[in-house]
């Protein structure tokens, strides 16, 4: 039990499994706000592919917050640095998102909350590992 409360609590996180699960506790609250905010959007009338954007960008500053604080260890440069890099990766991310949407809602005909639950998790791997490798990837002058 100590090991785990020092898992979750210690700082920064350096060890590859500890990143992975600070990361995926990040990722499924985020996961959880992002379909709120999308089911959300839904309800009142926002058509399902302009409801992705929305959701996504409020999700990604949510994840990015976190994930800087808590899930890597610090990179050496500027938050402004990380903020671009997360943002491109968060682009491509969004693109896989978007994709996989299109085709599970409009391709398989699943309906959209279901559509946009299941493109998020195929996005997700693919955004953690752009992130790990380089968003927060250490800066080699850091002090």
């Amino acid at each position: 039990m100590e090991r785990i409360r020092q898992i979750l609590l210690s700082r920064p996180a350096e060890h590859p499994t500890v990143q992975v699960i600070r990361y995926g506790l990040i990722a499924g609250c985020g996961y959880l706000l992002a379909i709120a905010i999308y089911s959300g959007e839904l309800a009142i009338g926002i058509s399902p592919y302009a409801a992705l954007g929305v959701a996504f960008v409020l999700n990604g500053l949510f994840n990015f917050a976190f994930i800087r604080i808590w899930a890597f260890p610090p990179s050496g440069r500027a938050v402004r640095s990380d903020l671009t890099r997360f943002a491109i990766v968060a682009a491509v991310s969004f693109v896989f998102n978007y994709a996989s949407f299109a085709v599970l809602y409009s391709g398989i005909g699943l309906g959209a909350s279901t559509s946009q639950r299941l493109a998020i998790l195929i996005a997700a791997p693919v955004t953690f590992l752009l992130n790990r490798l380089w968003s927060f990837r250490s800066h080699p002058h850091r002090a």
